[in-house]
């Protein structure tokens, strides 16, 4: 299939993701959700959003679980990251 007529899977919707995450049953992944809402809304000062319908964020950085990362290498690499993209 030709590239132009892909259809992209994953997009931008307008569903809530505050509310998407208080649907999960996991406690511990509703509270790794919301540390890390914090920490990406703190160093972008966007708000966070739907990927699909399943896919809570605010880019392309996956992480299953917060336990597995180092807090400050996450937020370090989160800053570099902006620092390029809003680079002129």
């Amino acid at each position: 299939m030709a590239a132009s007529k892909r259809k992209i899977k994953t997009v931008a919707r307008s569903a809530d993701p505050i509310a998407f995450i208080e649907k999960v049953k996991s406690d511990v992944k509703r509270k790794d959700s919301y540390e890390l809402i914090a920490m990406m809304q703190d160093i972008t000062g966007a708000a966070p959003r739907m990927w699909g319908p399943s896919i809570v964020g605010f880019g392309c950085l996956y992480i299953n679980k917060l336990d597995d990362v180092d807090r400050r290498v996450l937020r370090k690499l989160i800053e570099h990251s902006i620092a390029e993209l809003r680079a002129p």
